[in-house]
């Protein structure tokens, strides 16, 4: 997928719905009560992360879409307003209210596994000035800026009204605006007219009074919601069965088909699953992709999510592509790249790769949290040591470093020095092999913040062809 070439921040969503806070227990859990059997937490840390439209958001955000967020907090959520203001979630799309609260949902971990969630409701009932207010924001951010989606996520705490809804999307219709509808169980009739819906499968149960959804009647059961609610596109997900897509349009054909779950993901907790889903059918969308593209890549998301503990949004710098061609790639890849993390650059031909050259990897990855190699193409490497060289070509060299379990990316030029690599990437640690002094590293490269010089073993590339050529 050309992911990679569009996390450039250049496609802007408006997201409408209710903020939830995921609070988290961490403990451990060795033992049992005496006086009772269960079993007893040790409870040891604890932390907040943004649920329901929240955690959508921060997908979007992690996706590299600029996002507005228009949602509605009481007067003592203070910790919803400091995890909005750490994601970066702009505030001006936040109405405080009194008599309002978000709803807190406690999650108590041990050993990695969720065993009990405690719901803390709060009846909260959004009045009519609170209301009005919110049409009034949504109306003013949808006629000064020219949205690529429209995310409507409800979880029922009273931000999407039905009036509100449909007239967003009575809006967005007039304005050519995709909309985007995450439906609570049984609030369908109130996004008539969008143009996707993602139901799951407690949604398709529920529309259709059945127990069990079973392959033969998908189908059926995404004809209806598209069908009963005027809505172009049904992707239902499916859990472990994968994602069905359905599109509903008599000009272009009926288009159907189910993309299953990707093999081997070990499943540690799918909290959150679905807003991650959510904002990758978003990106699709954003990007015009087709249907099944869009259902892949919200599967490679939540295989992303479910292998982790806690409400977590996907993580692009597992799912992109490795391999770096352009100085745009790599500044997209610059932007993913968290703040606290250690950055650390090595280059090289990486020719005839041997035990000198794992070694070196193997210390510059110990130095820090992500390690790129900077790999001269074939046209570097004839720029730097004749026309004789290489002696493996570039997508076998690049083949070798990757199947390494140090690297993290590649990064190919063909210059003969990486200025631009080392200008965009601005890494924290710079390694070199013995070959190279520090003092002419830093004459070279005068803004490198920190050097490492690795033992190569005293083996190198030109004295293996020596040998080789002496047999």
């Amino acid at each position: 997928m050309d992911i990679l070439q569009l996390l450039d921040c250049s496609k802007r969503v408006l997201v409408v719905g209710d903020v939830i806070l995921d609070r988290y227990i961490y403990g451990k859990c060795n033992r049992v009560a005496p006086d009772i059997a269960v079993p007893i937490l040790t409870a040891l840390t604890k932390d907040y992360a943004l649920g329901g439209a929240g955690n959508a958001v921060c997908n979007l955000i992690e996706m590299c879409l600029f996002v507005d967020f228009v949602t509605i907090i009481g007067e003592k959520d203070k910790v919803i307003m400091n995890l909005l203001k750490d994601k970066g979630i702009r505030e001006d799309g936040v109405l405080i209210c009194p008599n309002y609260r978000v709803k807190v949902v406690s999650r108590y971990i041990a050993n990695r596994h969720q065993f009990m969630r405690v719901d803390k409701h709060v009846d909260s009932q959004v009045k009519d000035e609170t209301e009005n207010r919110l049409r009034d924001l949504i109306k003013n951010k949808m006629a000064a800026i020219k949205y690529d989606a429209i995310v409507l996520s409800d979880y029922r705490k009273g931000v999407l009204s039905e009036e509100i809804a449909k007239e967003i999307i009575s809006e967005a219709s007039v304005l050519g605006i995709p909309t985007i509808v995450d439906p609570k169980r049984g609030n369908y009739q109130r996004f008539q007219g969008a143009t996707y819906i993602k139901p799951n499968k407690e949604d398709a149960c529920y529309l259709m009074d059945i127990g069990v959804v079973t392959k033969s009647n998908i189908p059926m059961i995404c004809k209806l919601f598209c069908e009963r609610f005027h809505i172009q596109y049904c992707i239902l997900t499916l859990a472990e069965d994968g994602i069905a897509f359905y599109k509903n349009d008599e000009s272009d054909g009926l288009l159907f088909g189910v993309i299953p779950t990707l093999k081997n993901i070990e499943v540690v907790d799918v909290c959150g699953a679905g807003d991650t889903c959510i904002a990758a059918i978003v990106f699709g969308v954003c990007h015009q992709w087709p249907l099944d593209k869009t259902c892949n890549f919200a599967n490679m998301c939540a295989a992303n999510v479910i292998d982790k503990c806690g409400t977590i949004p996907a993580r692009m710098l597992d799912i992109i592509h490795k391999v770096v061609y352009s100085q745009k790639e790599l500044v997209n890849i610059r932007r993913l790249i968290p703040k606290k993390s250690t950055i650390v650059l090595t280059t090289g031909c990486f020719d005839l790769l041997h035990d000198g050259h794992i070694e070196s990897l193997r210390e510059a990855k110990d130095l820090g949290g992500l390690l790129f190699v900077a790999l001269n193409s074939d046209v570097s490497v004839k720029k730097n040591k004749g026309d004789k060289r290489p002696i493996i070509p570039q997508k076998d060299r690049l083949t070798m470093l990757m199947a390494t379990k140090y690297v993290d990316f590649v990064v190919m030029f063909d210059e003969e020095v990486p200025y631009w690599i080392i200008e965009t990437l601005d890494p924290d640690i710079f390694v070199k092999g013995p070959d190279r002094t520090e003092a002419d590293l830093r004459k070279r490269f005068p803004k490198i913040k920190q050097i490492h010089i690795t033992d190569s073993k005293g083996i190198s590339t030109s004295g293996i062809i020596e040998k080789i050529r002496k047999l």
